[in-house]
């Protein structure tokens, strides 16, 4: 899966942000045969390694990552809910981020950017207030 991915985006990255350099957290799936052609393909000449504890380090995609993360944990500790409801919790953290906009787009959302519309908001509540569950 690592090679796939990396093999995308680094074709969709235009040449003014290419890099030599690629930065993970040294897991396994890196260090095979696969990922290393993905990297030299694209002309990664050198791999560096953070801290495999500290996301943040990782750049871009980490950061998406750790501040999904942090409004999810923030959820479930304010509503005090049970590690049960963390699923709920993603999919709101995502569809807030989503709906909410971005220096990176133009103060616009990445909603508005896939639809062309501004996003309904009108469905976002408190996490752990009463909702209907409709089952079609």
């Amino acid at each position: 899966m690592i090679p796939e991915i990396s093999n995308r985006v680094l074709s969709q990255t235009p040449d003014y942000h290419k890099n030599t350099k690629i930065k993970s957290d040294c897991t396994s799936e890196y260090h095979t045969q696969q990922p290393r052609e993905v990297l030299k393909k694209h002309n990664v000449q050198e791999q560096l390694h953070s801290n495999e504890h500290l996301q943040f380090q990782n750049g871009r995609p980490e950061k998406l990552v750790d501040s999904i993360g942090r409004k999810i944990y923030g959820m479930l500790l304010q509503s005090q809910m049970p590690p049960e409801f963390l699923g709920a919790a993603v999919v709101l953290a995502t569809d807030i981020y989503n709906c909410t906009s971005h220096c990176s787009l133009g103060m616009e959302s990445p909603h508005y950017h896939m639809y062309h519309k501004q996003p309904d908001l009108s469905f976002f509540r408190a996490f752990r207030c009463a909702t209907v569950v409709h089952r079609g």
